[in-house]
């Protein structure tokens, strides 16, 4: 079932009387990467896959809050609380999202996100790089030098080699709205969390050993925080959903807990 509210598009996977689980895709993603992830979901839960500004059929947006309370509406058209699962961007908006409703969220399994940059400059260094990330963008020919150069990011592990490189149809009215997105997506504009999230709720952290960058990140957040659970995927990159699935559901399964 399709819906959309004012700005974001969404989708309903199974029956809303289920426990509901909100997914959040990563950057250059949309809802429907969820789709093998929650089918096997849909007899015990109620998946809700949104679409983020600027991705997918949703419209951009120029108010961070705004999003956040766009997502929030969205849950409470269907139920009173959730469980998140968010994949990089899609993981710190749901860190963002439990901060700012917190009786919203009951947990969160986050995948392979940064919950923000520490530093100062270095934040303002990331956000200046993205501001220009699709500055030489504007075939089809660049666009697939744009994508070869962005999977070929050491976090993403052997996904090229497995064939498991998302497919990205060129269209420059997409990349200027992924442009776009970026003003309230980046990490470089995101405030940093990294002293609030004791206040997160229980949060499963999965990443792939591969990926070294983010596989420390787990690590650091298990050992500083009691509620934060970190699970690394062996052999597995950045997108530890796509490359295994069938592991990825079963961990899901086992962080959702048993419905009634």
């Amino acid at each position: 079932m399709l819906e959309k509210n004012k700005s974001l598009n969404f989708q309903i996977v199974g029956s809303p009387k289920k426990p509901l689980v909100t997914f959040l895709h990563g950057f250059m993603g949309s809802g429907e990467d969820w789709l093998p992830v929650v089918r096997p979901l849909a007899a015990d839960f109620c998946a809700l896959l949104i679409d983020l500004p600027g991705h997918g059929k949703s419209s951009n947006m120029t108010n961070f809050n705004d999003l956040l309370s766009a997502i929030a509406d969205i849950i409470l058209s269907i139920t009173n609380s959730t469980s998140i699962v968010g994949y990089s961007l899609g993981g710190r908006l749901a860190m963002q999202l439990a901060l700012a409703q917190p009786n919203l969220i009951n947990r969160l399994i986050i995948e392979s996100s940064n919950p923000g940059i520490e530093d100062r400059a270095e934040q303002e260094k990331r956000e200046e790089s993205d501001l220009h990330l699709f500055a030489h963008v504007n075939s089809p020919s660049s666009f697939n030098s744009f994508l070869s150069a962005w999977y070929a990011n050491p976090i993403f592990g052997a996904l090229s080699s497995k064939g498991l490189i998302p497919q990205r149809n060129f269209s420059i009215a997409q990349v200027e709205r992924w442009q776009k997105s970026l003003a309230i997506l980046s990490l470089g504009v995101m405030p940093s969390l990294w002293t609030k999230l004791n206040q997160l709720p229980s949060t499963v952290y999965i990443s792939g050993s591969m990926d070294e960058k983010y596989s420390a990140i787990g690590k650091r957040l298990a050992t500083n925080f009691l509620h934060i659970e970190n699970i690394i995927f062996n052999d597995c990159g950045h997108n530890c959903h796509l490359e295994m699935p069938e592991k990825f559901i079963n961990i899901l399964l086992k962080a959702l807990g048993p419905t009634p």
